[in-house]
């Protein structure tokens, strides 16, 4: 029931995501960013001008052919949910390179969540706490309404696309 229940809020958030989107703005007290919380879409990041690290060139990032094939594996049977912080640096350089790995790979971005959190690990709904969040950005893989993993930040290898592929393998 524990591996239930946020997937049933995580089906409730993309449905609603379909709907509409959902957010409050604020500044974070530390950095003095721009703090979003709630549901996100991408072009909500991309046209505004103080998320500049999703419109930044990031040709540099080349996602791993092994990350690519382990991904394209398993697209069409997971969904991702991306808890990001936008004051996070983490956040400012691992999101973008999340986008450009589901892009290259074919993967339907409308299966991806996008949740804002603010530095307390919040959002506008219950579902951080439900998760047990507590790190920024956290990637979550869901199949069958089950998690299959999540990188917290840059991973347990500090290089998410590894761990990422190796969730995708678990997925299979």
């Amino acid at each position: 029931m524990k591996k239930i229940f946020p997937f049933l809020l995580f089906l409730a958030i993309i449905s609603n995501t379909q709907a509409q989107v959902q957010y409050e703005t604020g500044i974070d007290a530390k950095t003095g960013l721009k703090a979003l919380k709630g549901t996100l879409t991408i072009d909500i990041l991309k046209k505004d001008t103080s998320f500049h690290w999703m419109t930044d060139d990031i040709n540099w990032y080349k996602p791993k052919p092994e990350v690519l094939n382990s991904l394209a594996a398993v697209k069409d049977s997971v969904n991702i949910l991306a808890l990001i912080g936008t004051w996070c640096e983490d956040t400012h350089y691992i999101f973008p390179q999340l986008l450009k790995m589901l892009g290259q790979a074919g993967y339907d971005m409308n299966k991806l969540a996008i949740i804002g959190i603010d530095r307390p690990k919040v959002s506008i709904t219950p579902l951080c706490m439900a998760l047990g969040l507590k790190k920024t950005p956290t990637i979550i893989v869901f199949k069958n309404g089950k998690e299959v993993g999540r990188v917290e930040e840059y991973g347990k290898y500090g290089i998410v696309d590894q761990e990422l592929a190796e969730i995708f393998a678990k997925a299979k």
